[in-house]
This record gives structure tokens, sequence and C-alpha cells, in this order.
């Protein structure tokens, strides 16, 4: 995953129904320095910015 790719909410128990079949812009990808547990994805969804745990996500498709 890298900035410029569409992600989607990886199918897990914590499923967002507001945004589960949607396509998100990787904006970003940062690290979780306040508790060192991972990165961090700032993604462009309808035209709002969220911040999503890199796990929490799945590329639909890269850019090359």
């Amino acid at each position: 995953m890298k900035p410029g790719d569409l992600v989607k909410q990886a199918p897990n128990v914590f499923l967002d129904i507001t945004v589960a079949d949607k396509k998100m812009l990787v904006l970003e990808i940062m690290l979780d320095s306040a508790r060192f547990t991972g990165k961090k994805v700032r993604t462009l969804l309808e035209g709002e910015e969220r911040v999503w745990h890199y796990t929490e996500l799945e590329v639909f498709s890269e850019t090359r």
C-alpha cells in the first residue's frame, strides 16, 4: 500500500457499514508515534479525510 492506491475496508468483525464497499484514495502512510504500534493510513473518502490503522484496509487498485 502506498500513496495514490485505491483501498477499501478489509472485511472483519468491526465492519463499518457506512464505508464497507466504498473505495478510498491513500494520501499518506504514517507511523503511529503515540503508541509505536504500527502504521496509520490517511485516506480521502467522498471529500473527507479519515485515518485508519494499516491493517483495517486492503488494496483495491494499485498505482503503477
